[in-house]
């Protein structure tokens, strides 16, 4: 899962907020959004 604009939510979101994404290995946020 990600944040495309296609959500529709228009703004970085916080670490976390996509726990369907997660690796096999559990692992989540890796790549993305840059404060």
């Amino acid at each position: 899962m990600a944040n495309l604009v296609d959500l529709g939510i228009g703004t970085t979101t916080p670490v976390g907020s996509f726990p369907e994404g997660a690796s096999p290995f559990g692992v989540l946020d890796m790549a993305g959004q840059r404060r």
